[in-house]
């Protein structure tokens, strides 16, 4: 079983596991625990400690997070003995050390003979964020209105950069693929707007060792600034494939 802790309180459980990595030395296990799932169970005493360190990372991580937009799975990936073999109640802070990731390093500071001291730890974090996705179907091609947006706990932690994160964001954009009821929006499927649509007649300019031809061409699909799609030609029946450098007008680029 899994330890799982959100940043809201109500969400607090305490189950949780060891599996010892028998490739280690006993001797590093005199020091060491590796904290995985539905293997060795430790003591009660152990269990009770890294409920209060879990418990301690959780309020760290609350006041570096807005607990409205985030929300956390906390387990033990690495703890030292000396810190399992401690009553829960001389654990004093738990604080990361470096910036939030899956495997995250924090720093517990415990009492030990009447002096504060110092140890690290290992917990693996799981993050969710509260993130627009469509409500609905959305069509490619359709500009988005805030009533076509919801919002889901998405988990994070590989996309970073690639999903919208604010649903003002998208409001007035075009999508470039369809979305599903549900699906989060990454940067690569939305734009400002397309400059061609398809079925547009289009001025589609050869430019070539200072020769200039014009023709017109028919968009086989939409496109954005710099975007590059295909055009049809009524006149000479080929497809040429353009670069889109303003409104209804695109750089041949090949003959296809």
């Amino acid at each position: 079983m899994l330890l799982i802790m959100s940043l809201l309180p109500a969400d607090l459980s305490s189950e949780t596991s060891y599996v010892f990595d028998w490739e280690r030395s006993a001797g590093e296990y005199n020091n060491t625990f590796t904290a995985e799932t539905d293997n060795i169970l430790p003591g009660k005493a152990a269990t009770e400690t890294q409920k209060r360190v879990l418990e301690l990372a959780t309020i760290a991580l609350n006041e570096q997070y807005d607990t409205d937009l985030y929300r956390f799975e906390l387990k033990a990936r690495w703890i030292p003995k000396s810190i399992l073999d401690l009553a829960p109640g001389r654990i004093e802070t738990v604080k990361p050390t470096e910036r939030i990731d899956r495997y995250t390093t924090f720093e517990v500071r415990y009492h030990m003979n009447d002096r504060v001291e110092a140890s690290q730890i290992q917990l693996v974090i799981e993050i969710e964020k509260k993130l627009p996705v469509a409500n609905q179907r959305i069509p490619s091609g359709e500009t988005i209105k805030e009533e076509m947006l919801g919002e889901l706990w998405v988990p994070v932690s590989t996309n970073r950069g690639q999903l919208v994160e604010n649903s003002g964001e998208l409001i007035g954009y075009k999508v470039r693929r369809t979305l599903a009821p549900g699906q989060p929006v990454r940067h690569a499927e939305v734009s400002k707007g397309f400059l061609i649509e398809s079925g547009e007649t289009v001025r589609l300019i050869f430019d070539e060792t200072g020769v200039r031809i014009e023709i017109e061409v028919i968009a086989q699909s939409s496109g954005e600034q710099d975007e590059e799609i295909i055009f049809f030609s009524e006149e000479t029946k080929n497809r040429y494939l353009g670069r889109i450098t303003g409104q209804g007008v695109a750089i041949w680029r090949k003959t296809l």
